[in-house]
């Protein structure tokens, strides 16, 4: 294995649920937010191709009220999975690891405000790739990138959806639960050696 691709927001970052706190602000239900939010303007928003505030512009528009903040960022507080940041330092030692993210501007200016991204040797966005998983083209540019194969590259990730995706491409996957389901998984796909700690 020379490659690892780490999914961001349920792999690296714990799992953050903000749509609830966004909801509960406009005093509306998860589902009238989705349906006012349209599944379009969504993978625009992903995919850079327009701005939170033309968004929230748009989904104004909708709701009948203005929103005048960016609700994504407000609601936004990431936390490290200190677990699976401990691997990722240990892999390092052996292949190169890189993250790729479904994300929005705001959330990716947070996390490199923060130096999250310096945890990897490479870093592959959506909103600045103009593409977001699943889509096989996403992966297509990170093999492209890295100058690997896809039996060479392995992906971690916490939706099955992007996981079933890399491996139609060829990629090894691994639908990430919990890290130490992730640790037995990495000592097989990722040849650790026996100086591993966790081998």
């Amino acid at each position: 294995m020379k490659l690892i691709i780490f999914d961001m927001g349920g792999v690296v970052c714990e799992k953050a649920d903000f749509v609830p706190s966004i909801v509960a602000h406009l005093g509306i239900s998860e589902g009238r937010f989705y349906a006012l939010v349209g599944q379009t303007d969504l993978k625009l928003l992903f995919c850079g191709l327009i701005s939170e505030g033309e968004f929230w512009q748009r989904f104004s528009r909708n709701y009948g009220c203005t929103v005048n903040q960016d609700l994504w960022k407000m609601f936004f507080h990431p936390r490290l999975n200190r677990e699976v940041v401990e691997l990722i330092v240990q892999l390092h030692r052996h292949v190169r690891v890189v993250v790729d993210t479904n994300t929005i501007n705001s959330h990716y200016v947070s996390l490199a405000e923060m130096e999250w991204y310096g945890l990897f040797d490479a870093l592959y966005v959506s909103n600045k790739m103009a593409v977001a998983k699943p889509a096989l083209e996403f992966y297509e540019r990170i093999l492209t990138a890295e100058s690997c194969t896809p039996d060479e590259s392995l992906l971690i990730d916490d939706t099955e959806g992007n996981v079933a995706s890399a491996e139609a491409m060829g990629l090894h996957g691994i639908l990430f639960s919990d890290v130490n389901d992730l640790r037995e998984w990495l000592a097989a796909y990722a040849s650790i050696p026996p100086d591993s700690p966790w081998s």
